[in-house]
């Protein structure tokens, strides 16, 4: 159904996707993977028709209809849920209903009959009745069934959001479906709906996603994007198979290596040897038998020499090169019991609507927190009181007086997008401890900004970028206390596994918002508090 052959794009004078070719057929359920900044969202672009290549050709045969979920859908000011969703359809539903409502004013008026017998028309043209009944079910899968058609889009949690843009995809029953982070902000239950709705589709599919479990779940085949060839590698399984054939494969690479420059050297030594005895034996001898038997020794040691020279150009294994991965650790300061943070009959409402109220809790020492809930009950929101980025509606909040807090927000929008990296770091930092720009650019290449990429503009970054770019102010804060909503997004398996270890050996207390089920199971919460039904409930874990 679909064959790419060599393709090619670069940004600058670096290629991201070079000489690419593969193809998917009818039903396959593939994966995408590849470290952040490898172009995976350039080639789901591509193969979207929103980018062009630079050479290469992207095919579909059969001329099937393409659906694509990017990471950040956009969404209009005025935009009503409904009008996000299915637009036509939603319209085409106001308009009858607008029609029904004046009718039953002037039901003896017949023109009203013609023009309700034409928006049915449209109405049907647009799905109907059928699209009506698979909104219905794709709604109540994502826990959406109580969702307002009518409200702004722009006003939806990042959670909302994301189902609201899976449930526009999916509601258009594509043939081929390219879904880049689809598991970003849904909750358990929207997750699991997902992973049954794709396993029983039809569909073709192709999933860039940070959700291992997830991968394994809905997913047969894997491609790899190599960001150092830019190439892409097929591996006939699921993630953690890919894994595991990618880690022989390196191992096998290496041993092949080290065992050619043990030969490599083993005849160098050889030759060198041979080479030195035959001109020791010429510059101390006259006797023309023995010279002519160190020329014929030489013209062996050279016959060898271009035998080895040969290996090199055709046969020489490569050293296995790898991504260097992020290297984030973060220490924090021992509170013991102390009380860092402290909330007294807090409540919220937005919008005459009442996210949660009468909450009490506190936040001691080094507490490991995951705050659980269903996408829209406030999470974020609670996060963002928390740190003072939004006040109460009433209540009062406690923080300690030397507290150092750090924050992730779910969205890195407030960052200065005109802001270059390394100005923005050497501002979020001590100038005491770095007194020169070198010694700021070695910092950061420890998060993955080598040679320019210090200088690029904020606005530039991938999301994957902004989140290591505010790693690396946090390591450098050492902070108390870390605030984290889902901070996993858009972040590499790699990556993911650095924080991972990073919060393991964290001294500070933490609360993190995370729907990535192996990254809660890993970093050993100590405390799940469960917000719900506009209360939150507290579980103390073994």
């Amino acid at each position: 159904m679909l064959r790419v052959s060599n393709l090619r794009k670069g940004y600058g004078d670096r290629a991201v996707i070079d000489g690419a070719s593969f193809a998917i057929g009818p039903g396959d359920k593939v994966g995408l993977v590849g470290p952040n900044g490898s172009g995976k969202t350039t080639l789901l672009k591509i193969l979207a028709g929103q980018l062009e290549p630079e050479a290469g050709s992207v095919n579909y045969a059969g001329n099937p209809s393409v659906a694509y979920l990017p990471q950040h859908p956009p969404v209009t000011a005025q935009e009503t849920v409904g009008e996000f969703l299915a637009p036509e359809f939603y319209r085409c539903c106001l308009r009858m209903k607008a029609i029904e409502q004046t009718m039953q004013d002037r039901h003896w008026d017949t023109s009203l009959i013609a023009e309700y017998s034409s928006a049915v028309d449209r109405f049907e043209a647009a799905g109907g009745y059928v699209l009506e009944s698979r909104l219905e079910a794709v709604l109540a899968g994502l826990s959406m069934h109580d969702i307002d058609l009518g409200r702004r889009a722009l006003s939806l949690s990042g959670g909302q959001m994301t189902r609201a843009a899976l449930a526009r995809v999916l509601l258009k029953d594509a043939d081929v479906l390219l879904l880049d982070e689809p598991t970003n902000n849904l909750d358990r239950a929207a997750l699991d709906w997902l992973e049954e709705s794709l396993l029983r589709s039809n569909a073709m599919y192709l999933i860039v996603s940070h959700d291992r479990r997830f991968l394994d779940r809905v997913t047969k085949r894997t491609l790899e994007l190599d960001p150092i060839t830019a190439r892409i590698t097929d591996y006939s399984g699921n993630y953690s198979w890919y894994r595991l054939r990618k880690s022989q494969e390196l191992a096998q690479q290496m041993r092949a290596y080290k065992e050619q420059q043990d030969r490599i050297k083993r005849w160098t030594d050889d030759i060198r040897a041979v080479k030195n005895q035959a001109q020791a034996t010429e510059n101390s001898t006259v006797n023309d038998y023995l010279r002519g038997r160190s020329k014929k020794v030489a013209a062996k040691a050279k016959a060898r020499e271009k035998r080895l020279n040969r290996l090199l150009e055709s046969e020489k294994v490569e050293k296995p090169r790898h991504v260097e991965r992020m290297r984030f650790t973060v220490e924090g300061r021992y509170q013991y019991t102390s009380m860092l943070i402290g909330l007294e009959n807090v409540s919220c409402e937005i919008a005459g609507m009442q996210l949660f109220s009468g909450l009490n809790l506190d936040v001691r020492g080094s507490t490991r927190i995951v705050l659980a809930g269903d996408n829209g009950t406030g999470k974020s929101t609670l996060l963002k009181i928390i740190v003072g980025e939004r006040a109460p509606t009433s209540g009062s909040i406690f923080k300690k007086a030397d507290l150092r807090l750090c924050y992730f927000p779910q969205q890195q929008e407030a960052l200065p997008e005109d802001d270059t990296v390394l100005d923005f770091f050497s501002r979020s930092v001590p100038d005491r401890r770095w007194p020169s720009e070198s010694d700021l650019r070695t910092f950061l290449h420890r998060f993955q900004f080598t040679r320019d990429d210090v200088f690029k503009k904020i606005g530039q970054l991938s999301r994957g970028e902004r989140t290591k770019l505010l790693f690396a102010t946090f390591m450098v804060t050492n902070p108390d206390l870390l605030i984290m909503d889902e901070p996993t997004n858009h972040l590499d398996v790699p990556a993911i596994e650095c924080l991972e270890e990073a919060l393991s050996s964290f001294h500070g207390a933490f609360i993190i918002v995370s729907h990535d089920r192996h990254f809660v199971d890993a970093i050993s919460p100590h405390v799940y508090w469960h917000l719900s039904d506009h209360s939150l409930s507290v579980e103390l874990l073994g």
